[in-house]
């Protein structure tokens, strides 16, 4: 009988282990993945004026612009050291609808994890004057708006580095 009460011991044993030790490990704290929306104008004017009390840098860029390509490591970058910070990361993408596969397959790559637009429509002139109702039509371009909501400088328009942009945010962030 001895025996018996040591066997159910021991599998009760190995029993709770598999299933209490799981329970009591700590998970892993992950910063959200990107949201990647598809909007239309006034969607992404309002995602934009939600953000008013924050330091926002929008980027507005696409995955067929070289450019474009070129310095989205260095808004990532700006996002994992000023996101703390309170900075918020806004990507708005100018690819059309139909290649939203793209969009979302370059995010990915670029382990991005800030919010993402897309246009719902084709008609990329009104989604874009939802972000400035100038825009003249280059990208990338960068705007950073203060915690007023209003424009803090001048638009970065072309190839910018990870210093420019973390010299445009930095007093905006203080």
């Amino acid at each position: 009988m001895n025996r018996h009460w040591k066997l159910a011991a021991a599998l009760t044993a190995a029993l709770m282990t598999v299933a209490v030790v799981p329970l009591l490990a700590k998970p892993k704290a992950k910063k959200p993945a990107s949201r990647i929306k598809a909007v239309t104008p006034d969607e992404l004017k309002a995602a934009i004026a939600a953000q008013q009390g924050k330091v926002v840098h929008i980027n507005v860029w696409a995955t067929w612009c070289p450019p474009c390509r070129a310095e989205f490591p260095d808004v990532v970058k700006l996002d994992a050291k000023y996101g703390k910070a309170g900075l918020v990361i806004l990507a708005v993408s100018v690819d059309q609808p139909a290649d939203l596969g793209k969009v979302k397959q370059f995010i990915k790559e670029h382990k991005a994890r800030f919010a993402v637009f897309t246009s719902k429509t084709d008609d990329l002139g009104s989604y874009l004057k939802a972000v400035d109702p100038d825009f003249g039509g280059a990208i990338p371009v960068t705007y950073v708006l203060g915690k007023d909501g209003k424009r803090v400088g001048a638009p970065l328009v072309g190839l910018h580095s990870y210093e420019a942009f973390a010299a445009a945010v930095e007093p905006a962030l203080k």
